[in-house]
């Protein structure tokens, strides 16, 4: 009895690897880093370039795909072309750049012709939204950037609102954050999609509140596939659902994956990587209380050029080791492969023979790097 089940064992263990293949990546090729880079916020590429959102230095650095830097877009101000905090990136139709200015609330277009951004920006306001709504963002920030520019297949903006926080007025929990087109959002207007917020971490000091973004708290990721598809989640758990702009959402990923418990070190770990860590570990019990018992599901994930799924999961494993893990869907849901990076590394943008992403060092400093899908998805 005992043989027999050593050998059912060892069929199930078989027939997970035979079902799921593994790629280990180690051959990644850095395109930008070093003190160019302050704080990356984006990363996108369009047929012969690298774009990448700087929200220390305001400015979007441009990189051949090679590595060779070419400029670096605006700076600091309130001027058209100037920027006082970059939160979104995206390729629009005929290689234009769209840059979302949050704190401008802004949207700069800049026409590529021949390959070079040209000198004179087109800018547009984007208003608050309906009734107490204001531009906000998602996104953890730190390590993967931050969202709050979409775009259709004709180049439409979609905008993330939520309602501002006042710390000393206490938060409601029913919070919500919703995408609406920049182009029309008129008073009484559906949005195009409306999930919960972020879960907010809130510390009081004595005559102020401080609010920030819960460490490993329930937190939505948002992405835009082709086919005006838009494709969101919640890392808590492996479940990403798939919207047409104009449509109602389906799930397209449902797994059950088990979720890796929270101990005081990775909680440290985790304060010790954020602004004002000092302060933040003076609160170490209030925020232990605050915080979820098990590790989130999944960091981020993104959407590739040919509608696959790739999600950043926060495996035991990777969790131990330091290194990033992506399991990857296809477009119905099933599950395919799984590809390790020897590093922290979060995936941003994809063309036909390579993939794009931020790597974090353990120093904290940012580089774009960049690997082979031949490679990894042979």
């Amino acid at each position: 009895m005992l043989y027999r089940l050593l050998i059912l064992c060892f069929l199930a263990s078989f027939l997970s690897i035979a079902a799921y293949p593994q790629s280990y990546v180690d051959e990644i090729d850095v395109i930008a880093g070093g003190p160019t880079i302050g704080l990356v916020q984006g990363v996108v590429v369009d047929s012969s370039n690298v774009y990448i959102g700087d929200i220390i230095n305001n400015q979007v650095h441009k990189y051949e795909k090679d590595g060779e830097h070419v400029r670096s877009i605006g700076r600091g101000g309130q001027a058209p072309g100037e920027f006082q905090s970059i939160s979104g990136l995206q390729i629009g139709p005929e290689d234009s750049l769209y840059v979302y200015d949050v704190s401008a609330r802004r949207l700069t277009t800049y026409p590529v012709e021949s390959g070079s951004v040209e000198s004179d920006p087109r800018t547009r306001n984007i208003s608050e939204g309906p009734e107490r709504l204001v531009p906000t963002t998602t996104g953890n920030g730190l390590t993967a950037g931050i969202d709050g520019l979409w775009l259709t297949d004709e180049g439409r903006p979609l905008i993330a609102y939520n309602e501002p926080i006042n710390p000393m007025e206490g938060i409601e929990e029913d919070r919500w954050i919703e995408l609406h087109l920049g182009d029309n959002h008129d008073e009484g207007q559906d949005p195009v999609l409306r999930v919960p917020d972020t879960r907010n971490l809130i510390l009081q000091e004595e005559e102020r509140g401080r609010v920030s973004r819960m460490p490993f708290g329930k937190m939505p990721a948002i992405e835009m596939g082709d086919n005006n598809n838009l494709y969101f989640g919640y890392p808590n758990d492996l479940t990403i659902q798939r919207k047409p702009v104009a449509g109602e959402p389906e799930t397209v990923v449902a797994y059950d994956f088990p979720r890796t418990e929270l101990t005081d070190d990775l909680l440290r770990a985790e304060l010790e990587n954020r602004p004002e860590p000092e302060l933040l570990l003076e609160f170490f019990s209030d925020i232990r209380e605050q915080v979820p018992s098990s590790v989130p599901a999944f960091e981020d994930f993104v959407v590739d050029d040919e509608e696959r799924i790739w999600v950043a999961v926060n495996t035991e494993e990777a969790l131990e080791e330091g290194h990033t893990e992506y399991w990857i869907f296809q477009p119905d849901g099933e599950r395919i492969r799984t590809i390790a990076f020897d590093r922290i590394m979060y995936l941003k943008a994809f063309d036909e023979q390579h993939g794009y992403g931020i790597a974090t060092k353990p120093s904290g400093a940012q580089q774009i790097v960049r690997f082979s899908l031949d490679e990894s998805l042979p």
